[in-house]
């Protein structure tokens, strides 16, 4: 495997990891991360920060065939508003992605961290959980909920 991308091969490592050390793992299709895709997810992302995740779910849900959200774009997108110090928008892009992708650990791991950054605790510890039960071998959400409840 050969990749340009600073992190491309830490996806495809954990992928290869699951399918061949879990019975129960199930592939997952990739989006195409191609124009239609990127301006659909940018338009929904730009819906989310301006009037809420709810307005981003409804926005999502109005999408034409062919028009699908890249978990990815969403995700980098809330991480530069949380880092740019705009943790109120990030956290609505943020719950537009664990909406979009209830079953993605990353998502919620990205959801708890926007939450503590915010001061919000109890929600921090509630989706690291959740991005744990996802994800067994989420190390991140393992230590930082270990911090959160002194153990």
């Amino acid at each position: 495997m050969l990749t340009n991308r600073s992190n491309g091969f830490q996806e495809a490592g954990r992928e290869i990891g699951k399918a061949l050390f879990s019975p129960a793992y199930t592939p997952v299709v990739p989006v195409a991360n191609n124009k239609t895709n990127r301006s659909f997810t940018d338009h929904i992302i730009e819906t989310a920060m301006l009037q809420g995740a709810e307005a981003g779910m409804t926005e999502l849900a109005k999408g034409k065939s062919g028009e699908r959200l890249l978990e990815a774009r969403v995700n980098r997108k809330a991480y530069k508003l949380l880092q740019g110090g705009s943790a109120k928008q990030a956290i609505e892009v943020f719950r537009l992605n664990v909406h979009a992708f209830p079953k993605s650990g990353n998502t919620y791991d990205s959801l708890g961290e926007a939450y503590l950054t915010s001061g919000d605790t109890t929600l921090a510890i509630e989706n690291y959980r959740t991005s744990l039960a996802l994800d067994p071998e989420n190390k991140n959400a393992e230590e930082v909920l270990q911090r959160l409840q002194g153990k």
